[in-house]
């Protein structure tokens, strides 16, 4: 059993063309327009049928390499844009969606400290608006979490269209048919194109300010596109993979606590139901008064909680490592702490 990665991005193979089976919940299943990719913890083969790899060129990671991996994207490391936000936000849906456990549970949320900590202050959309300054009036074309960044930050007259109208509704602004973009584009003076489609769906004409934050670009025609606002990743690059490097060290150092904890849990678990059904067997024909039922669970209390310490003084006298190093591995076997 061991952590893998799986799946294609759009470095090996147009995603589009890529189409996934329904996947286990206890496996995070990440679809974006540029990668679509599994998560899970178990043997190698398992989702081997998931796509047909003789046709479409892919990876496949497990352990380090793995969690390496997971964290890079969240960081948007492995994104055009350095510290991308997007990337982080659909792999939080994708999590919330899911019902994971340890230790993908741990890996995810490892990835998102990291996500946090790599991601500038100075974002794509902020230097997009910035650049635009002063401007009148706006259309943003799109209504996901880059026209909602983009939107936050403008202070003009500002209208959204969106395939989806009801998308774009929810964002505040005026919105517009998605079917008029292109006439109603003539009545402002900037624009912002914020999609995912795999072709344009704008054409940049007249003297409007087009800004093109779309990836593949989805504006035909002269605009200001991702490239030319992304001026920081160069520098920036190394410390973002050092923050990366980081957090994989921390979480491989929990999963190898976890690894040899999982078995003294196991054990721990069979010790319990013996337990419990030694008890049962041994009062299973008494009629036990309030009195008689307080001292037999408080027996059996005593028994189960003196269970864990001797497993740990076992592990630690075996593996030479201390039982307390295992204390978090534990509460997470028994939960899933979300809330973390």
């Amino acid at each position: 059993m061991d952590i893998h990665a799986i799946g294609v991005n759009y470095n090996h193979h147009p995603v589009e063309e890529v189409s996934f089976p329904r996947v286990d919940t206890d496996a995070l299943l990440l679809l974006t327009c540029n990668r679509a990719e599994v998560y899970y913890y178990g043997e190698e083969d398992d989702y081997l049928d998931l796509y047909d790899v003789e046709h479409f060129p892919s990876f496949r990671y497990k352990g380090r390499v793995a969690a390496r991996h997971v964290i890079e994207v969240a960081c948007g490391i492995k994104s055009m844009v350095l510290g991308d936000r997007h990337v982080f936000h659909q792999m939080k849906e994708a999590y919330d969606k899911s019902n994971v456990k340890e230790p993908i549970h741990e890996l995810v949320q490892t990835a998102f400290q990291a996500a946090k900590a790599v991601q500038m202050n100075d974002s794509v959309p902020a230097r997009a608006v910035r650049q635009a300054e002063p401007t009148q009036s706006a259309l943003v074309i799109g209504a996901g979490q880059m026209a909602q960044d983009v939107i936050s930050k403008l202070n003009c007259k500002t209208y959204v269209t969106n395939r989806t109208r009801s998308r774009a509704e929810k964002l505040r602004p005026e919105t517009i048919d998605w079917k008029d973009r292109q006439s109603f584009s003539k009545e402002v003076e900037t624009v912002f194109v914020t999609t995912g489609a795999n072709e344009p769906v704008f054409k940049s004409v007249g003297s409007q300010d087009v800004y093109d934050l779309s990836n593949p670009p989805n504006v035909e025609g002269e605009a200001t596109r991702i490239d030319d606002l992304v001026t920081e990743r160069r520098e920036n690059l190394p410390r973002a993979k050092k923050i990366s490097r980081q957090k994989t060290d921390d979480f491989m150092d929990w999963y190898s606590h976890y690894q040899n904890i999982k078995p003294a849990i196991t054990s721990f678990n069979e010790s319990i139901e013996k337990v419990r059904s030694d008890q049962i067997e041994d009062h299973a024909e008494t009629e036990m008064k309030k009195e008689e039922v307080e001292r037999l669970t408080d027996s059996i209390i005593d028994k189960i909680t003196a269970i864990p310490a001797k497993r740990l003084r076992e592990i630690e006298r075996k593996d030479g490592i201390s039982a307390e190093n295992h204390v978090r591995a534990i509460q997470n076997l028994f939960g899933d702490d979300r809330s973390r």
